[in-house]
């Protein structure tokens, strides 16, 4: 599992941008705006899986944060 504090940062962070709250519909959107299949969408989103480096790098880049403050290294 992913750390939480990731995961409860990103869910934050797609609220801000009225990315929708609806699980199914959440995981096809997070998918379609970073190019990536909708399974890894779910399997990130979730906490099961961590986003690649890659793609950590671009969400950090698309939501204006940096790294160490999603992944809970900074307050």
């Amino acid at each position: 599992m992913v750390k939480s504090i990731f995961i409860e940062r990103l869910h934050r962070l797609l609220d801000t941008i009225d990315m929708s709250f609806d699980s199914q519909e959440r995981a096809n959107e997070f998918a379609r705006l970073f190019k990536i299949p909708v399974s890894t969408s779910r399997a990130i989103l979730a906490g099961i899986m961590p986003p690649s480096d890659a793609l950590l790098d671009q969400i950090c880049k698309e939501l204006e944060v940096t790294r160490e403050w999603l992944l809970g290294k900074e307050k």
